[in-house]
């Protein structure tokens, strides 16, 4: 595993390249460190298990079909199986139809045959980058919001989610059993901890934390 790239171009993203084949590996190695990437190569999904993922962002996964051990399908079933969701390309040399069936089905976003164009893996390659890297996002923005939800009270909260939800102020007060200044006492307080002026801040907060 290189984890220092060496390359000409600023750094892109993290590739996990798993390929049994030494010389195609090393190939794909030099190609992907010239334009950029940290590569991390494994012969076998055995070795690959042993890197924790969660470590490099963002990240994509170019895989053999066939390999030593788990194939590439099942080890693509074991990263689903363990909530991983970094993108997956396959390149193959022998697939059936069945295997490439299945890896479009469980979320492959390619699948190369071998002899492929390197233009074609580079661009998947691309593709897959900008994919976790817009996941990643969309986790640390919901996570960003579910924490600064948290500065609410329950009662400001519940107050939070009424009108979020369409409430009026006189129907949220009906519904919690508390009058209509108290209400609006409490948007103000909702406002204040949460640093929002308007309901559509609170209606894409309130979006974004779920």
């Amino acid at each position: 595993m290189n984890p220092v790239p060496t390359q000409l171009s600023e750094f892109k993203g993290h590739i996990f390249l798993i390929e049994d084949d030494a010389n195609l590996s090393a190939s794909l190695v030099s190609s992907f460190e010239y334009l950029g990437y940290c590569v991390h190569a494994f012969s076998c999904a055995a070795e690959f298990f042993s890197c924790d993922l969660s470590s490099f962002s963002p990240a994509v996964i170019v895989s053999d079909v066939s390999l030593p051990g788990l194939s590439g399908i099942e080890l693509q079933a074991k990263l689903i199986e363990l909530d991983r969701l970094t993108p997956i390309i396959f390149i193959s040399g022998e697939c059936s139809v069945a295997e490439s069936v299945s890896g479009m089905k469980q979320g492959a976003i390619e699948f190369l045959t071998k002899p492929f164009r390197r233009d074609d893996l580079i661009n998947a390659i691309v593709w897959g980058i900008e994919m976790d890297r817009n996941y990643l996002k969309r986790i640390c923005l919901k996570t960003d919001s579910m924490n600064l939800l948290e500065k609410l009270a329950p009662r400001e909260r519940e107050v939070f989610d009424l009108l979020v939800n369409g409430a009026s102020n006189h129907e949220a007060s009906g519904f919690l059993n508390i009058s209509p200044e108290t209400v609006k006492q409490y948007k103000k307080q909702i406002k204040q901890k949460l640093e929002m002026n308007s309901l559509s801040e609170f209606i894409s907060l309130s979006k974004n934390s779920t």
